[in-house]
């Protein structure tokens, strides 16, 4: 008898499901195969699905909030994802529905910005927030939903101090076109530990030590990198080229990240970003040198 045979990809991450129950669900097709999932204590988790060149990746996106339920309609750019989460502020619990922006890629830069211009005026990393386009303004409003809140607001692709809401409202320490203001939340990527002491081939037996790490990125800014999450530095992204009083072009290329010469069993890099700012990694390598027995 034919039949169908499931696969339990859960095992690739299990403690993201372990002693939760998954509650709600969604099939994203496109821009990539992915599954979101509601977690019973209001955590989203969702893995990535692309069968025909053997990838399953599981990620858990954290916000200021309880994610109560998932949907997916189909839009303009592939199908939309759909949240309803219960979020608190200004004294008030609020039930928001809110659509999860497409995925950044650097190429729409907005109104005002020529073709060789790379800058992030039209990243949208925050939660629960707006946008506006239009003249120069010091004042954007249409914030009540985040009465009392501090948010963090991207002004003409330069990160800007976060302001509280007030009156559903936040000013500006100057004008800018195309502001985005939200909620702040942080990604953190911590590679797997890159053994260095028990390798018989590279070090023969003898202790090695991890000096540096090498992290390529494309179309980024903003990134703290270090050995732990208590010795991050902030990665400096800005060139000659850049005009002062203007926002730093993205950046596409390699960045070295000190590992204050880490020695042992292992080794690895805590890459993170809490500011509204894209960042794409793409490969993370370690210089190491073998020491002596």
């Amino acid at each position: 008898m034919d039949g169908y045979a499931g696969t339990d990809l859960t095992i690739l991450a299990e403690h993201l499901t372990r002693g939760r129950r998954i509650i709600d669900w969604a099939w994203q097709q496109s821009p990539s195969g992915t599954v979101w999932c509601v977690t019973e204590d209001g955590g989203l988790i969702a893995m990535t699905r692309i069968p025909e060149h053997e990838v399953a990746g599981w990620h858990r996106h954290v916000t200021d909030g309880a994610v109560l339920s998932v949907c997916t309609i189909p839009g303009t750019a592939g199908d939309e994802l759909w949240v309803a989460v219960r979020r608190e502020g200004g004294g008030m619990v609020r039930c928001c529905i809110e659509r999860l922006d497409p995925p950044f890629d650097g190429d729409n830069l907005g109104a005002g910005y020529g073709e060789g211009d790379t800058a992030a005026v039209e990243a949208f990393f925050v939660d629960s927030g707006l946008s506006y386009r239009g003249d120069p303004v010091v004042e954007v409003g249409g914030l009540e939903h985040l009465e009392g809140r501090t948010v963090h607001l991207l002004a003409d692709g330069a990160v800007h101090p976060p302001q509280v809401v007030a009156e559903g409202r936040v000013r500006l320490d100057r004008p800018a076109s195309v502001i985005h203001a939200g909620l702040p939340f942080m990604s953190e990527l911590v590679p797997m530990p890159f053994g260095v002491a028990g390798n018989e081939i590279a070090g023969g037996g003898r202790p090695m030590r991890a000096t540096r790490a090498r992290v390529r990125l494309h179309r980024s800014l903003g990134l703290h990198a270090g050995p732990d999450a208590t010795r991050l530095r902030e990665l400096s992204f800005r060139t000659a080229r850049d005009v002062t009083g203007t926002a730093p072009s993205l950046f596409s290329g390699e960045r070295e990240v000190t590992l204050d010469a880490m020695t042992g069993d292992s080794a690895t890099v805590v890459l993170r970003q809490h500011d509204p700012l894209p960042c794409t990694v793409l490969a993370v390598a370690f210089d190491v040198e073998a020491g002596e027995i």
